[in-house]
Formats: structure tokens, C-alpha cells, sequence
């Protein structure tokens, strides 16, 4: 339950770093920028 609720979590930052401009291809394999 906790794994799902991490992934649940980067997804939306990822739609949001999306939202803002970034490419996903930016966050590669990684569910998390690691730069951010």
C-alpha cells in the first residue's frame, strides 16, 4: 500500500512538472527527478 501511494505521488508531480513546461522524457526511467 505504501509502494502505491509513493508512485500515486510522483505521478502527479510528474503531470505537474509536465503542466509547467518539462518534457517527460526529462524524468527518464525515474518516477522522481533527481535534479529537481
Amino acid at each position: 500500500i505504501a509502494s502505491q501511494a509513493v508512485i500515486t505521488g510522483a505521478f502527479s508531480i510528474t503531470q505537474q512538472a509536465i503542466q509547467l513546461g518539462f518534457s517527460p522524457r526529462n524524468v527518464g526511467t525515474s518516477p522522481i527527478p533527481e535534479h529537481a
